[in-house]
């Protein structure tokens, strides 16, 4: 089993909690990592401070075409690395601002995170919060 600072780092935890909020199956694909019944939903994850002064979301052309919803995990730069945002909304939502952010590759965009929440989307701060207690609770990535 790995830690939680390793969990979170990876991304592992905040698949595991995503799916355990939406319900879903974790496939790690190419392009998104849960299924909910008929959707493919990819989870972004960052700590706050890694970023800069401008905590962002890193999406790339493979995610956004082959996701339909994503969620945003922005944990917290604390000892706990507790979660701080939590949210999910349509990818197709979100296809402006990857355009506007878009990297010279050609795939890659960088997106802050206070854009992101300006769009239609849905909190699921503290569900997210419940299923990381529950973890805690278990046992799982102490």
């Amino acid at each position: 089993m790995i830690d939680r600072y390793n969990a979170i780092q990876r991304g592992v935890h905040a698949e595991e909690i995503a799916n355990k909020v939406l319900k879903g199956t974790i496939t790690r694909s190419v392009g998104y990592d849960l299924t909910i019944p008929k959707y493919k939903v990819e989870v972004r994850s960052r700590c706050q401070n890694t970023d800069g002064p401008i905590p962002r979301a890193t999406v790339t052309k493979t995610k956004m075409h082959l996701s339909d919803f994503i969620v945003f995990i922005q944990y917290k730069d604390n000892i706990e690395k507790s979660i701080d945002i939590g949210v999910i909304l349509h990818t197709k939502s979100l296809m402006a601002l990857y355009k506007n952010y878009l990297q010279k590759n050609g795939s890659t965009a960088h997106i802050p995170l206070k854009k992101i929440l300006k769009l239609s989307h849905i909190d699921m701060t503290s569900r997210l919060i419940i299923a990381d207690n529950n973890f805690k609770e278990s046992g799982l990535y102490l």
